[in-house]
Parts: C-alpha cells; sequence; structure tokens
C-alpha cells in the first residue's frame, strides 16, 4: 500500500471531519439574519446566519511535517457552515506550488465524499490565489450540495464550506462566502 502524501493525508484528514459533521447535521427550516463573526485567532471575519463555534484543533502527523486544523462550525436547520485554516510549512507552498496544493485539497475532498465535482473554477482574495469548488456528494441522509471557496495566504489554507440538501447554491450562501475577510 503506498503512503500518502504529507498534504494528501491532512486534506483527507479535514474531508473526513466535514462529513463525519454533514452527517449528523439537524433538520429544521430555521431563517436568522447574518452576523459578523470574527475570529482573530485566525485573522479572518465571515458574515452567516449562525455563531460559528470553534471545535478541537485536529492535529494531523503528515508524512513531512505536522499540520494543526482549527475548524470552526455553525449549523442553521440542515444547512452547515464551516471555516478552517492550517498553516503549510514555510517552504512547502514554493516546493509544490499553488496549483497543486490546490489540486490536493481537491483530489482528497472527492476521494472522501463520494461526491461529483459540479464546478471548480479559479478566483483571488485579496491577490491571494483560490478556488471556487460545487461537489455533490452523496451522504446517509441524501445528496448534499458543497460549496466551498479555498484561499491560500501566505501558507496558511483557508476553506469556507456551506453545505446544503439542496441542489444549487443560493444567493445567500454566495453572499456569505464572498464575504470573508481577513483581520487588519
Amino acid at each position: 500500500m503506498k503512503k500518502a502524501s504529507g498534504i494528501m493525508l491532512a486534506i483527507m484528514v479535514v474531508a473526513a471531519i466535514l462529513i463525519g459533521i454533514l452527517i449528523t447535521a439537524k433538520y429544521s427550516t430555521a431563517d436568522l439574519s447574518t452576523q459578523e463573526i470574527k475570529i482573530g485567532a485566525g485573522g479572518f471575519s465571515i458574515e452567516t446566519p449562525v455563531v460559528l463555534k470553534e471545535l478541537p484543533v485536529q492535529a494531523i502527523d503528515a508524512s513531512s511535517f505536522k499540520v494543526d486544523v482549527h475548524l470552526f462550525k455553525g449549523e442553521n436547520g440542515n444547512k452547515s457552515y464551516f471555516v478552517s485554516y492550517y498553516d503549510l510549512p514555510p517552504d512547502y507552498v514554493g516546493k509544490v506550488g499553488t496549483d497543486e496544493i490546490f489540486n490536493q485539497r481537491l483530489k482528497g475532498m472527492m476521494g472522501s465524499l463520494r461526491g461529483k465535482l459540479l464546478n471548480e473554477k479559479i478566483i483571488s482574495f485579496d491577490g491571494n490565489s483560490g478556488r471556487e469548488i460545487e461537489v455533490s456528494a452523496d451522504t446517509q441522509d441524501g445528496v448534499y450540495l458543497l460549496i466551498s471557496h479555498l484561499f491560500l495566504v501566505g501558507n496558511r489554507i483557508y476553506h469556507i464550506m456551506i453545505t446544503s440538501p439542496k441542489n444549487v447554491a443560493e444567493s445567500s450562501d454566495i453572499k456569505c462566502l464572498n464575504s470573508f475577510k481577513l483581520l487588519k
């Protein structure tokens, strides 16, 4: 059996965490107005209709480095909101390259989700490289749409994701994804 690369292992663990949380989502039709949530330790803010709660840090030992994944989650009925971030080793981005990091992240997500890639496009954020990814994922609770923004800022990866049992992203989902900001 081949050993997964360090970043692939980190990606697979984060995807498994997110899928585990997704499967346990509660069902209701509550609708809340958005509020700005500032996560000072992570250096970002985002507008969501729910309060994001920090989950325990997941320390992942990759083959050549360790990654501490910081994950924040909130639920509004059957919709879930996630923001995670982790720091890659300082020299990793230069060795592997930005496109390869995003390709590895997508490959890890797809491998863990039993999903179908609906859309992937290159985006940017404050001059930083990013990707928008839409995936249809089969879960024990049915088919879910996962829409994500991934950004590489220096050696830090930010992953913003919204999951919903609908087959199209709502305008409020896009507004939430686009509200992500780095704190100065």
